[in-house]
């Protein structure tokens, strides 16, 4: 598995997220294009790891949760 890389930005908009600060119907236009992108790598790993079976209910929680873990 390659190194997650994430911006400020992109963590910035995941943590929003998880905290149930985002609103999907609300948000502005950066902040979709910044969570649309997360997800479009969250799910290019799950398969490349084939890791369906980790997923719990949140793929941005878990992506985020495989970024932090690189750290320990």
């Amino acid at each position: 598995m390659a190194k997650i890389e994430l911006t400020q930005d992109e963590i910035a908009v995941i943590e929003k997220q998880l905290n149930g600060e985002l609103n999907t119907f609300f948000m502005e236009e950066n902040e979709r294009e910044i969570i649309d992108g997360v997800i479009d790598k969250a799910e290019a790993l799950m398969a490349e790891l084939n890791a369906y079976d980790e997923l719990e209910d949140n793929l941005v929680k878990w992506y985020y949760d495989k970024y932090k873990a690189q750290a320990d």
